[in-house]
């Protein structure tokens, strides 16, 4: 089970919030997504590994006039990867004519795999066909049959789908918590997956936040860093396109269409981005050998 948080335009960050943030990401800690709709585009970003709340909240400090949808993670099928990370793509632009995506929280029974969970192949198999059966006449989210069949889908659990106009539709459980949203409580409670053992062992890994001042960008300024329980760790290297997309190899990519590029430009610019590293290296690292020139990076 995940969390889906749905943060209004203008909310303001407070110390109790920020805490709640923290123990979302302790809670549910395989990866994240964000959701921010502006102007006409819906901007889509997916990250996999330790969730950060400094670098989240810093996210929605510079979405607050907009607002932002945030997804994180608790895997319970498929793979630990950023394949595997909320949202889930619907509708593409260039495709479809508009940009939908989808979040979820809960259980599908019947769909997923040991390498897909259950939301992506939902999303796949049953949300994406039938959005474009319905999708004539514009936005599917606000047709009668399309907002049935989520809700019925949806059960005990929550759906979350937004368009590129910020329009959205919201099925299933949820809560209203001091001026935001979210999918469930039991995600902002440390001990709902851990041992107090098991959950001070984890927390030594994330920052325990002081008082927040009034600004969110103003974080490191006054912070004492004896009042820091954090592990210094070497910085990580920069993940290839292989552990991003779950590729074995580099050579692999080769077998992608233009149109499975252009989707990724889309929807995950930093993989596309990774992507386009990873094989100027691999090209230097050839000419190296065969030259003996210095790799430039």
């Amino acid at each position: 089970m995940c969390v889906i948080m749905q943060i209004p335009p203008d909310f303001e960050i407070n110390e109790d919030f920020a805490y709640k943030m923290e123990s979302a990401c302790l809670v549910n800690p395989d990866g994240y997504g964000l959701m921010v709709p502006d102007r006409g585009v819906l901007h889509v970003r997916k990250e996999f590994g330790d969730n950060d709340p400094e670098k989240i909240l810093r996210m929605m400090e510079e979405a607050k006039k907009q607002g932002i949808i945030i997804h994180l993670r608790f895997r319970t099928k498929g793979t630990k990867d950023i394949s595997n990370c909320h949202p889930f793509n619907i509708l593409k632009p260039r495709k479809d004519g508009m940009h939908i995506e989808f979040m979820h929280n809960g259980t599908l029974p019947h769909y997923g795999n040991q390498a897909d969970c259950d939301s992506r192949v939902f999303a796949k198999e049953i949300i994406r066909p039938l959005a474009r059966a319905l999708s004539d006449n514009g936005s599917p989210l606000a047709e009668p049959l399309f907002q049935k069949i989520m809700s019925d889908y949806a059960g005990n659990g929550s759906f979350f789908l937004m368009d590129e106009q910020g329009q959205y539709l919201r099925c299933g459980s949820g809560y209203e918590l001091d001026g935001f949203w979210a999918s469930n409580k039991y995600s902002f409670e440390r001990s709902h997956r851990s041992s107090e053992k098991d959950t001070k062992k984890v927390a030594k890994k994330v920052v325990s936040l002081p008082k927040l001042p009034d600004s969110i960008t103003s974080l490191t300024k006054d912070v004492d860093p004896s009042e820091l329980q954090v592990e210094v760790a070497e910085p990580p290297e920069r993940p290839s396109f292989c552990e991003m997309s779950g590729i074995p190899n580099l050579q692999d990519a080769c077998q992608l269409t233009r149109e499975n590029i252009e989707d990724m430009i889309v929807e995950d610019s930093d993989m596309a981005a990774t992507l386009i590293q990873d094989l100027l290296l691999l090209l230097y690292s050839e000419r190296s050998n065969r030259f003996n020139d210095p790799i430039p990076f």
